[in-house]
């Protein structure tokens, strides 16, 4: 991200998926993430990689610096 890029917007979808014939199987978590400005999409499996592709525009965002209080 340079300097003067100050935001990034993406597009989110979520949704589970169910794994299985099993009433009880916990279903899994899926989504989709689009980078708003450059279009570039990417499938999910988990926070971890919805944070990685997100990183590539925003630098990390797990520093307490970053987080913003409640008013």
């Amino acid at each position: 991200m340079s300097s003067q890029d100050k935001n990034a917007s993406f597009v989110i979808r979520i949704w589970w998926e169910e794994v299985g014939d099993s009433p009880s199987a916990t279903p899994l978590w899926r989504g989709w993430v689009q980078h708003a400005r450059s279009g570039e999409a990417t499938y999910v499996q988990n926070l971890e990689a919805l944070l990685s592709f997100m990183e590539r525009w925003t630098g990390r965002l797990d520093s307490e610096s970053n987080l913003v209080a409640d008013s």
